[in-house]
């Protein structure tokens, strides 16, 4: 992405009439970086929004108009240079395109005053001009006080890293479980396949891309099947069932891990409009679900200098699966596999959060409502993965060496799981 192109662009709206926010140079406190919409007028101003630029972080004051319900033009952008000390500065992904303001007041003269959490996607994530509504939290109401017991009280922020496990495992209702997988304290998770053997070389003709792609097979296990047969799996803490594959051991979509494409898969351009893929940056330890691209992924690929052998790239992990309104048997409960990304960290998300119910538990839009109201998930976040008896999960307890296999199928084999080490 071009960063400079976007700052350029952000501090030409700058030059339009002042927003009044506290001085430059001036440290900023909790009301200063408070965020306020005035139903009057319409208008949401933002005056403390941290945006990463490569390896920096500039801040912005911003101001933006609801032209109708939903939806919001931007109209002006300041850059500032005061230190920020407050829990309600707003973030922008210039990856994701996402703006959360977590501390919005609502101004309804002469009603009292309401506080809430705002989400925005922008129309562009590198040049954004217009923004539609995602969520409103309207569980905020006693304003700065009531937020701050909230945030220091939350199991699953990561603005203090060092206080979180690196997972955890939820048990959301009989065999349905949620695995919060903290890449921010530290966590890592590995996409993982064994040993590959060339299948086939398919032909691509989806996705800006055309010409022959190698397919790969790999040995089909279930996650107990792979716990007992890899070290590699057996020393993590967390396996889960992954992407979509055949009974064959060859995955459908494309897999890379730790830099290195394993396969581009054997069934890409079916679905090639409704494919997302999840997009683990191991250096900084975040990750992003976006809508999947051949270039983007191609691009990815570690880069390392020949002479010292040292990376000259962040290393990605990046597993591709389904939007999950893209319908498998969508009205019928059955296993599935869903995770989402949440909690912004370090320029993408520092949280990953996996659903994973056994087979006639779930439809998708449960597990969906799951991840959006019970873990605040954004619905462009979220992903499906493979489901029925393949959905499965092994785990060990905090302070555990043994593994609790919570959802397993001794029929049900795979080519790809994800290991949380």
């Amino acid at each position: 992405m071009n960063t400079k192109i976007s700052s350029s662009w952000l501090l030409a709206l700058a030059l339009c009439t002042p927003l009044g926010v506290w001085a430059d140079g001036e440290s900023n406190t909790e009301n200063s970086c408070q965020a306020t919409f005035s139903v009057s007028d319409q208008t949401l101003t933002i005056p403390c929004v941290e945006v990463v630029m490569g390896n920096e972080t500039v801040l912005y004051s911003a101001q933006l108009q609801q032209m109708k319900e939903g939806s919001f033009a931007l109209t002006q952008v300041a850059e500032l240079s005061a230190t920020v000390e407050s829990d309600c500065v707003a973030s922008y992904s210039l990856e994701s395109g996402r703006l959360v303001a977590p501390c919005v007041e609502e101004v309804n003269p002469p009603a009292l005053s309401e506080y809430r959490q705002l989400i925005l996607n922008a129309d562009k994530s590198d040049l954004p001009s217009f923004f539609t509504l995602d969520s409103l939290n309207l569980g905020v109401s006693n304003g700065p006080a009531e937020r701050q017991t909230r945030a220091s009280n939350s199991t699953n922020s990561c603005d203090n890293p060092t206080s979180l496990p690196k997972y955890r495992v939820d048990t959301v209702r009989t065999n349905v479980y949620a695995v919060a997988v903290y890449l921010c304290a530290g966590a890592k998770i590995v996409p993982f396949v064994g040993e590959r053997t060339k299948k086939s070389d398919r032909d691509w003709a989806c996705n800006g891309v055309t010409g022959k792609k190698p397919s790969y097979s790999f040995p089909a296990k279930n996650v107990k099947g792979f716990i007992a047969s890899y070290p590699d799996v057996n020393n993590g803490s967390v396996a889960i069932s992954g992407s979509f594959h055949d009974d064959r051991g060859v995955p459908s979509f494309p897999i890379m891990v730790s830099g290195n494409i394993l396969t581009y898969g054997d069934d890409p351009c079916n679905h090639s409009k409704l494919l997302r893929v999840l997009r683990v940056n191991e250096t900084q330890k975040r990750a992003v679900i976006k809508q999947f691209d051949m270039t983007e992924f191609e691009n990815s690929q570690l880069k390392v200098d020949p002479k010292t052998e040292k990376a000259l790239t962040d290393t990605y992990s990046m597993v591709v699966g389904f939007d999950p309104n893209d319908s498998k048997d969508s009205a019928s409960k059955r296993g599935r596999n869903f995770v989402c990304a949440k909690n912004f960290y370090n320029g993408g998300y520092g949280t990953l959060v996996f659903l994973i119910g056994k087979e006639l538990t779930l439809t998708q839009k449960e597990a969906q409502n799951i991840l959006t109201t019970n873990y605040s998930c954004a619905s462009d976040q979220i992903m499906m993965f493979d489901g029925s008896t393949v959905a499965q999960l092994s785990y060990k307890a905090t302070g555990s060496s043994d593994w609790t296999h919570a959802i397993s199928d001794p029929t049900r084999s795979m080519p790809q799981i994800f290991v949380v080490k």
